[in-house]
Order: structure tokens, then C-alpha cells, then sequence
């Protein structure tokens, strides 16, 4: 399960002279803890916005998340075994209906 960081990224062009890293200036990351993150694949391109999503663990709902453009999902969550799956009220399912996360 990887380790999750706000931000996940910092863009800079390294040129020696006027970038973070050799003015001596601090770059800082949060740490968010550990998360499962993924994406729905919408089999034609870009996966589905929107979407309602459950993580579940041992049958209990633990989190809820939505897809969001390209269909990306996150959830916070602690080592263990899950299952990723959609919504109770969602009209389209996840092939084979779940994922399992270990």
C-alpha cells in the first residue's frame, strides 16, 4: 500500500542558478498516511467521472469516494485487505463487480 504525500508533485525546471533546490530553499510535502488509489477504466479512453465508489472491509463499508476526471478514486485507509467496489446506487459496475486490495 503506498504512502500518500500532499502535494504528490512539485514541477520545477533544475537549472543550477534559479530553481528551489539551488537557492536553498525548502521544498515541503505533508504526509497524508497511507491510501488505495486507482482509476476505473471506462474501456474507451478516459474512465468515468462521477462515480460512486465503496471500500469495504470484511462486508463493512469503511470509506466512500467519487471518481473524478479520467476516472482516479482515493481513499484513505491502514494496511489490509479491501475490496473496491461501485455504489449501491450506481447503474454501472466495476468488471467482475469488485476489486480485492491487499
Amino acid at each position: 500500500m503506498p504512502m500518500s504525500s500532499e502535494p504528490e508533485t512539485v514541477d520545477f525546471k533544475l537549472d543550477g542558478v534559479n530553481d528551489p533546490c539551488s537557492k536553498n530553499e525548502d521544498i515541503n510535502f505533508f504526509l497524508t498516511g497511507f491510501s488505495i488509489h486507482g482509476v476505473v477504466d471506462g474501456g474507451s479512453g478516459s474512465g468515468p467521472a462521477g462515480l460512486s465508489l465503496t471500500l469495504k472491509q470484511d462486508g463493512k463499508i469503511i470509506d466512500t469516494a467519487t471518481t473524478t476526471e479520467g476516472g482516479k478514486y482515493w481513499f484513505k485507509a491502514v494496511a489490509g485487505k479491501y475490496e473496491v467496489s461501485t455504489g449501491a446506487d450506481s447503474s454501472v459496475c466495476i468488471s467482475h463487480g469488485k476489486a480485492v486490495v491487499e
